[in-house]
C-alpha cells in the first residue's frame, strides 16, 4: 500500500481553482493550477492520499465533506501537540532576516536564490512617508519575467490563508546597511539630506509573518510524513524552502540535496538517475502530462476532473506503476538494503518505460508545444544520516485504519517526499493557451481582484536617492 500525506495548503489552492474561495489576486491562479495538478498526479500515483485533519474548527468540516474523496489523518491530541513541540523546536530558529535592503539569513536566502527571485527592499514614499518595501531587481545584468515572480510572490502571500492550527509568534529581524536593528519607526536621510521619518510597510510585515508560517507548516507537514510513513506532497512553493531545510538537518548529505535541486533545475525532458550506493537514496525525474488539462478537456469541467482521475487510475498502466513504485519503497527499508539494489534499479527502469507510454497516450499538444508536468520523487531521504538525527515524536497514534499495519511493513529509515519544479512548471502554465481558460472556468473573483503585480527596482539606480525612494 502506497499513500501520500498532502498539505493543507495544496487543497486550498483547489478550492480557489475550484471557485469555492474567491481569488482577490489573479496572479495565484498559475499557483493554484499547479496545485490542481500535484493533487490528480497524487490520486493517480497513489493508493490513497490523505491530509492532516488539523483546519481550523470553524472551516473543518466544510474541508472534510469538500475532500470528502480523500482520507484524513486525524491526530490525538497528545501526539498532536507532540508534533507542534517538535516543529516548534526548529522553527524557532528559522527567522528571516533582512540586511541593508537584502535577505540574508541562512534559511530564506538559498530559499530565493533556489527560485532566482532577486528581493531588494528600499524605502518608498506613500503620502508622504516612507515605508520599506519589497521589489524584485531587474534591469540589463537582472531582466526577469514579472508576471512570473508575481506568481510567486503571490504563493507566498496565500500561506496565511492555510488557516490551520495555531500559528506560532511571528519573528523577523530586520537591520540598514549600517546594522541598526529597524523595529517600526525609522529615521531615514532623504535625497535633500534631510531626517525623515520611515516605517517597516505592512507589505514587508505581511511578507515576513508568511514567510515564518511557511516554514513552520512546511517543518510540521515534513515531521508528521516521516511520522505517519506517508510519501509527502507539499505545495510546490513549500517544495523549494523543504529542500534547504533538509539540507540544513542534515548537513552530511549535502550530496543528496544538491543532487534534488540539480534534477529540479534540469530541463523537463531529463529523466531517472540510477543507485549507485545501497545507502544512497534515489532521485529520480519523470516526465508526465498535464493530468489536469487531459481530464478537464475529456469531462468539459475541472470539478469533474477528480471523478475522472479516479477512474483513469484504474488503468493498467497506472496500477503497476503504483505497484512498482511501492515496492522501491520496500526494497529501500530492507534491513540488508544492498541486496536491493539491483532490483531498484530495475524496478525504476520499469517505471520509466511506464511513465513514458503513459506521457505518449496522454500528452497535451498547446499551441507552443507540449506541455508537461513532471514529478520529481525522492525515496529515503535521510539514509546517510546518523541514527536518531530525525526527530521522533513520543507515543504518536495517528489514526489510519491500516497505518499499524503499514508501520510494520516499512520501518521508517528515511523519509520519502515528492516534489515539483516550480520554475518550469510555470512556464509550462503559460504555454496552455485555451485550456488555461478551461481550468480556470470555475474561478470565483472577488468584487476588487485584479493583478497586482510586483513592484521592481532597476538594477542600476539600486543605490541612487530619488525624492520618492531611499535605498535601506
Amino acid at each position: 500500500m502506497r499513500y501520500a500525506v498532502v498539505d493543507n495548503a495544496t487543497l486550498t489552492a483547489v478550492q480557489r481553482l475550484l471557485g469555492d474561495i474567491p481569488i482577490y489576486n489573479k496572479h495565484a491562479i498559475d499557483g493554484d493550477i499547479l496545485a490542481f495538478e500535484t493533487l490528480i498526479q497524487s490520486i493517480l500515483f497513489f493508493d490513497e492520499v490523505y491530509y492532516v485533519n488539523d483546519y481550523k474548527a470553524e472551516h473543518r468540516d466544510r474541508r472534510n465533506q469538500y475532500f470528502n474523496y480523500l482520507g484524513q489523518l486525524n491526530i490525538d491530541t497528545e501526539s498532536y501537540t507532540a508534533l507542534l513541540r517538535e516543529t516548534t523546536k526548529f522553527s524557532d530558529d528559522v527567522i528571516p532576516q533582512i540586511n541593508g535592503g537584502v535577505f540574508t539569513d541562512a534559511d530564506f536566502k538559498p530559499f530565493f536564490e533556489l527560485l532566482k527571485m532577486h528581493n531588494i527592499f528600499t524605502w518608498d514614499m506613500s503620502s508622504s512617508v516612507y515605508y520599506l518595501t519589497q521589489k524584485m531587481l531587474a534591469g540589463s545584468k537582472n531582466d526577469i519575467d514579472i508576471e512570473k515572480y508575481s506568481k510567486l510572490n503571490q504563493m507566498i502571500f496565500s500561506e496565511l490563508n492555510d488557516c490551520s492550527g495555531e500559528r506560532p509568534t511571528q519573528k523577523s529581524i530586520i537591520v540598514d546597511s549600517k546594522g541598526v536593528p529597524i523595529t517600526q519607526r525609522h529615521i531615514v536621510t532623504d535625497k535633500e539630506c534631510k531626517p525623515q521619518e520611515a516605517y517597516v510597510g505592512k507589505q514587508t510585515e505581511l511578507l515576513m509573518a508568511n514567510l515564518s508560517w511557511l516554514a513552520y507548516r512546511t517543518i510540521f507537514y515534513t515531521l508528521a510524513a516521516k511520522e505517519t510513513g506517508g510519501t509527502l506532497i507539499l505545495h510546490p512553493i513549500r517544495n523549494a524552502f523543504q529542500i534547504n531545510f533538509l539540507s540544513r538537518l542534515f548537513p552530511q548529505s549535502h550530496e543528496v540535496y544538491r543532487t534534488l535541486i540539480s534534477a529540479l533545475n534540469r530541463p523537463v525532458e531529463a529523466t531517472v538517475r540510477s543507485i549507485f550506493a545501497p545507502t544512497q537514496p534515489l532521485i529520480a525525474k519523470y516526465p508526465l502530462p498535464m493530468f489536469s488539462v487531459i481530464l478537464t478537456a475529456k469531462t468539459g469541467n475541472p470539478k469533474e476532473a477528480i471523478n475522472a482521475a479516479f477512474h483513469m487510475k484504474n488503468e493498467g498502466d497506472f496500477v503497476e506503476a503504483r505497484r512498482c513504485l511501492s515496492e522501491i519503497e520496500q526494497l529501500y527499508a530492507m534491513e540488508k538494503p544492498q541486496k536491493a539494489t539491483l532490483a531498484a534499479n530495475k524496478l525504476n527502469l520499469h517505471v520509466k518505460t511506464l511513465l513514458e507510454r503513459i506521457n505518449a497516450k496522454y500528452y497535451v499538444t498547446t499551441p507552443q508545444g507540449l506541455s508537461l508536468s513532471p514529478i520529481i520523487t525522492a525515496y529515503n531521504l535521510g539514509t546517510t544520516i546518523t541514527a536518531g538525527s530525525f526527530p521522533t515524536i513520543p507515543n504518536y497514534s495517528a489514526k489510519i485504519k491500516f497505518l499499524d499495519r503499514v508501520k510494520d511493513l516499512i520501518p521508517q529509515t528515511g523519509f520519502n517526499a515528492v516534489y515539483k519544479s516550480l520554475i518550469n512548471d510555470l512556464t509550462q502554465i503559460g504555454k496552455l493557451g485555451g485550456y488555461h481558460d478551461m481550468l480556470t472556468a470555475e474561478v470565483a473573483y472577488h468584487k476588487d481582484s485584479g493583478f497586482y503585480t510586483s513592484k521592481t527596482e532597476d538594477s542600476q539606480y539600486i543605490h541612487a536617492k530619488s525624492y520618492w525612494k531611499i535605498p535601506m
